[in-house]
């Protein structure tokens, strides 16, 4: 019933006015606990259904995406277990093995063919624990 996932389109929080119909709720399967790392990791799915992984993000998806991808780690996400989607530097879903992140901005990309780096909005820690 509460939890700070309600910012992405793909979780749902019930909302205070069904706080009466609980125990229903309840029966019917809603949890009454948090989200947990497997729930944003099928929201995370989410996006690559509905936007693939041949076109970038729009930007409010590419935020979203990210915050949800934030909130799955904090709950423990491991990508050892599922795939992770992460966006690439034009904002394109990949999955994480495919992608490094640039951990020395200074030196030039140029000559780096076919290497993928995660896009600048993911914090390398992030995208490290999520498998890039």
């Amino acid at each position: 019933f509460d939890d700070d996932a309600s910012l992405c389109r793909y979780l749902a929080v019930a909302p205070p006015s069904l706080s009466p119909f609980r125990t229903l709720l309840v029966a019917l399967g809603v949890r009454e606990s948090s989200f947990s790392a497997d729930d944003f990791l099928k929201a995370n799915t989410c996006f690559v259904r509905d936007y693939g992984s041949s076109a970038p993000l729009p930007e409010a998806a590419l935020q979203e995406c990210v915050l949800n991808l934030r909130l799955a780690s904090a709950r423990g996400l491991s990508p050892e277990t599922s795939p992770v989607f992460l966006p690439d530097a034009d904002g394109i879903l990949r999955p994480s093995p495919e992608l490094t992140f640039n951990d020395a901005p200074w030196m030039p990309s140029a000559g780096q063919a076919g290497t993928r780096f995660v896009h600048g909005s993911v914090e390398p820690e992030l995208a490290e624990r999520l498998g890039a």
